[in-house]
């Protein structure tokens, strides 16, 4: 779980896939190039805190 902060509240979320059906890497973890890449943007990644 990672704690996020959204407005004033904190939460938890899951880190990294939990979706079987997706062909992703379980870890929370992707490499800089890929993201300068905008490989991930189809994700709709979000930048947390």
């Amino acid at each position: 779980m990672l704690p996020i902060r959204k407005g004033k509240e904190i939460c938890f979320i899951d880190w990294g896939n939990r979706n079987e059906k997706l062909r992703l890497p379980k870890t929370g973890w992707a490499r800089l190039e890929s993201l300068l890449e905008k490989k991930w943007d189809h994700l709709k990644p979000k930048v947390v805190l």
